[in-house]
């Protein structure tokens, strides 16, 4: 499987405190991943809704990175509460494309945040 951040795709994040989210966009970083929460862009300071997430990436899918694992949304129906919420995130972009930053945007945001991706 690709690494995580090559799929262009919400992935789950579960801690091993079992908290869990999605991430809407994901980098790689020197440092580990920067992650962007879903809705990240309606915050009213949107960096608060990004993280660095520093460690080695490790796996094939799931992958592992600190004390977080990270793998596709509901894979297999084994998390019908986080497909729900991937489901309404993605009936959100389709109702409000004009309003989610395009590509460009993203990616010279986590530059700002030490992604080294051109």
């Amino acid at each position: 499987m690709a690494l995580p951040f090559n799929l262009r795709r919400p992935l789950l994040l579960r801690s091993r405190n079992g908290e869990k989210t999605i991430s809407a966009e994901l980098f790689a970083h020197p440092q580990g991943i920067v992650w962007f929460e879903l809705y990240w862009h309606l915050a009213p300071n949107p960096n608060d809704k990004i993280h660095l997430l520093r460690g080695d990436l490790k796996g094939e899918g799931p992958w592992i990175i600190a004390d977080t694992v990270i793998s596709l949304v509901g894979c297999q129906g084994t998390d019908p509460e986080m497909a729900m919420q991937l489901s309404q995130w993605e009936s959100y972009l389709l109702l409000n494309k004009t309003e989610y930053p395009g590509i460009e945007t993203i990616t010279q945001i986590a530059k700002q945040w030490g992604v080294n991706r051109d």
